[in-house]
């Protein structure tokens, strides 16, 4: 019997809110782009897996891309209906051309491949709050959710050093400025910002391990995101996770960045 996968905590939950929200809120409202992004996620990683590897674990791959499936559709909208599958292709791409090319794994595959659409293509997304985000209820089964699956992964001072450093920085910019809390903070605040916190943040390889450092990732991540947010930027806290993983990497590899990596895929 196979060990239970923090993995499929992530995919339960995430799919609870995608069905939650399409029934209720109307988000998502065509079935067929849920099953377009999470169809082209499974069939690329089944695709690509097969020709970098001679063997494999099927239920392995299948959480790995059904996690990055689901989390596309949760933390992005669009009215296009290319737009989220190919976020979703792009995501599970990028990780085996790093594989291949034997570059250490030092990024979310998923959260690069947001913040690469975001950078290009970001007229075609979706930036106003919807139902899901103001519902305090989900908020809530997030974060408990969130909490039992960080905790259990050894990374909940990630998200939680993020909580606390951005709450004081926006108090701070708050006294100074007069610019609202929920300007600062508020995109965390919501199921899908939580999402984001407790799911993508604490992914055991591109996070650090001893706690002092995690402590510094997550602070460093949300001055870097209420920083870029003051700037107006879209998606902040995904650009964020990003430059704080890139951050990460320099002072984990000391710059050997090309180590030969072992067969075993990381993500």
């Amino acid at each position: 019997m196979k060990k239970l996968d923090p993995r499929l905590v992530l995919i339960i939950n995430n799919s609870f809110l995608i069905i939650y929200s399409h029934f209720y809120f109307s988000i998502h409202k065509e079935l067929k782009l849920i099953v377009l992004t999470l169809g082209t996620a499974l069939l690329t990683e089944l695709i690509l897996v097969k020709i970098v590897r001679d063997s494999f674990d099927y239920y392995d791959r299948f959480l790995s891309a059904a996690a990055s499936g689901l989390s596309v559709i949760i933390l992005l909208r669009s009215d296009e209906l290319w737009f989220l599958p190919m976020v979703s292709f792009i995501a599970i791409l990028s990780k085996y051309i790093f594989h291949i090319v034997r570059l250490r794994h030092f990024f979310n595959p998923t959260n690069f491949s947001i913040v690469l659409f975001l950078s290009f293509f970001s007229k075609y997304v979706i930036f106003d709050p919807d139902a899901l985000e103001k519902t305090w209820y989900l908020s809530l089964e997030v974060f408990l959710v969130g909490s039992f699956l960080i905790y259990w992964v050894g990374r909940w001072i990630v998200p939680f050093s993020y909580i606390i450093a951005a709450i004081v920085i926006s108090g701070v910019i708050h006294l100074f400025t007069g610019i609202k809390l929920y300007q600062l903070f508020g995109p965390e605040i919501g199921a899908g910002g939580m999402v984001f916190l407790f799911f993508m943040t604490c992914d055991p390889k591109t996070t650090p391990s001893k706690k002092l450092e995690q402590v510094f990732f997550g602070a460093f991540m949300a001055i870097t995101a209420i920083t870029l947010r003051m700037n107006e930027m879209l998606g902040a806290h995904f650009v964020a996770l990003f430059v704080t993983c890139w951050v990460y990497s320099l002072f984990r590899e000391r710059g050997h960045f090309f180590k030969k990596t072992s067969g075993n895929l990381v993500y």
